[in-house]
């Protein structure tokens, strides 16, 4: 449950219509009251996040392609024992594209909810924020043609 406290209607300087800006207050009793060093509010946390990841995996497919990507790289990484130096470039690869994908996904959602009309402008940003996602997607790609190529090469040879 959530209290609007306060609630501003305001024009759009390219459009006609309405902008309502809510800003609202967390009154959710099941949430644990904000505490330094709350335990409770801390494990908490971890659910909304995991939330976040299971609505992401429901509902974007990049995510899902992202997932999958990651289950086989690590399958790979530890069929070819990898040594620790290479687990650790291949996490780091992993984290980047899901960061990028998590952030990218936040910010397309935001921008629907706040500007639902097409404007070239959103379309931009969307789109700046999906290159990230390619930029980490290709370095990614590099860190794993590294670590995995040699590997790769000697079945071959």
């Amino acid at each position: 449950m959530t209290n609007h406290s306060t609630s501003d209607h305001s024009r759009c300087a390219h459009s006609d219509r309405p902008i309502l800006v809510t800003i609202v207050k967390d009154t959710d009793p099941a949430r644990p009251a904000r505490q330094t060093g709350s335990r409770a509010r801390f494990l908490v946390s971890f659910r909304y996040a995991f939330r976040g990841v299971c609505w992401m995996a429901r509902h974007e497919p990049n995510m899902r392609f992202h997932l999958v990507a990651t289950a086989a790289v690590v399958g790979a990484a530890a069929g070819f024992r990898l040594p620790i130096e290479q687990w650790a470039a291949l996490v780091f690869a992993i984290a980047l594209v899901l960061l990028g994908e998590t952030l990218n996904t936040a910010i397309e959602v935001v921008l629907d909810l706040v500007h639902p009309e097409d404007d070239e402008r959103v379309g931009v940003v969307k789109d700046v924020a999906a290159a990230a996602v390619l930029v980490a997607a290709a370095g990614s790609a590099v860190i794993a043609a590294i670590v995995f190529g040699p590997h790769v090469w000697r079945l071959f040879t």
